[in-house]
């Protein structure tokens, strides 16, 4: 019993550490920029490169302030050949593709890509002035652009797929549209 008291104390005494606004122009929230968003992702392109995770900053994108991406790859085995990112940004609502992001891995050719190194791909994502879209879908996956092919995902039940071999990771909304 004594246990569970000091647990409870414990508990109310730390749910007060912080005193509530008396003015609501004073809340955390109007003071605090948009933090950033990580996510753990885990998908195989095939069973050559892992994309561990993705961070996003701002978590949101704007007409006016675009949204910095960064993807963390982690090499299995050799590509062979230099692939591309593809990064397809989508209208949440009507799957219309709203921006393109294609680029080559900032972390250097994926062709020089050894087994076991981690690279760090970094871009940012910006709506066009014409963009109505309330919320997006970013979606990635690797191509050869030699071939137009893409490297296909080899775990599409482990992560969020469309069967096009393209992973999504992330859904955002569209702030000041």
């Amino acid at each position: 019993m004594r246990f569970v008291v000091l647990c409870l104390t414990t508990w109310v005494t730390a749910g007060c550490i912080v005193p509530a606004p008396t003015d609501p122009r004073e809340s955390s929230t109007a003071r605090t920029p948009p933090q950033p968003a990580s996510v753990k992702l885990g998908a195989n392109f095939g069973d050559k490169l892992i994309l561990l995770g993705a961070k996003f900053s701002p978590a949101r994108v704007t007409l006016t302030t675009p949204m910095a991406v960064t993807l963390v790859f982690q090499t299995r085995a050799p590509l062979g050949e230099d692939d591309n990112i593809f990064v397809h940004v989508e209208d949440a609502a009507t799957g219309a593709q709203v921006a393109n992001v294609d680029h080559a891995p900032t972390g250097g050719p994926t062709s020089r890509w050894l087994p076991g190194e981690l690279h760090q791909d970094d871009f940012t994502v910006a709506l066009p002035p014409t963009s109505s879209a309330k919320a997006v879908n970013v979606w990635v996956g690797l191509w050869n652009p030699k071939t137009d092919v893409r490297q296909a995902v080899t775990n599409p039940t482990a992560v969020r797929t469309d069967g096009h071999d393209r992973v999504l990771v992330g859904a955002f909304p569209a702030a000041g549209i």
